[in-house]
């Protein structure tokens, strides 16, 4: 299980640092308009707050054509306090794929390393780390069998692939399905379109 959220949480962390650091060409930046907030605690003994926006912003492609993108989008809490503040919020967008969006805030917040998220599991790693591989080490004298190594390292191992190329896929895709997101041409861009076919 530590594999798997160690590298699903690594993988988090370099898409992040792509949104922010990738070409034009790739990643462009917009100003999108807040339409709507709201949050939603959770119950229990130590209740969460989760903090959503509606926003709305107007992306390029490369072939220069305008679309509208509309969306309820999960936000951390800073940047949910900021963008009521402002009532806009800054968003990085993948190029012909403007699905693919997130608050500016929120990236440069996951990847972050030093982040308090990425220095517990840093931590859990090296806690439980040492102590598998201290009673692994010892267990197998004691035993007379290295042979019940294997699936303690397959399972290991498995970890790290379903971490890298499952979980973060997977939790992307739920994220995009829950936000309700809308694309539509501008109306700038049909009228550029009626215009070079006439």
């Amino acid at each position: 299980m530590l594999p798997c959220c160690l590298l699903c949480n690594r993988r988090i962390q370099q898409h992040s640092r792509w949104m922010l650091t990738a070409p034009e060409s790739s990643v462009k930046r917009a100003t999108a308009g807040v339409t709507g907030n709201w949050t939603k605690t959770s119950g229990g003994e130590h209740p969460s707050t989760t903090y959503y926006l509606q926003v709305e912003f107007q992306a390029a492609r490369s072939n220069g054509a305008m679309f509208n993108v509309g969306a309820e989008m999960m936000v951390q809490d800073a940047t949910y306090t900021k963008a009521l503040e402002a009532r806009q919020l800054q968003v990085a967008y993948v190029v012909e794929s403007e699905r693919n969006f997130e608050a500016i805030s929120d990236l440069e917040i996951k990847g972050d390393a030093k982040s308090f998220v990425n220095r517990v599991l840093a931590a859990a790693a090296v806690c439980f780390g040492t102590v598998g591989l201290a009673l692994g080490v010892a267990s197998g004298p004691a035993m007379g069998c290295y042979v019940g190594y294997a699936p303690l390292v397959v399972l290991i191992l498995a970890g790290f692939v379903v971490g890298q190329f499952v979980i973060f896929p997977l939790l992307r895709a739920m994220s995009k399905a829950l936000a309700n997101i809308t694309v539509t041409p501008s109306s700038s861009s049909a009228a550029n379109v009626l215009g070079a076919s006439a």
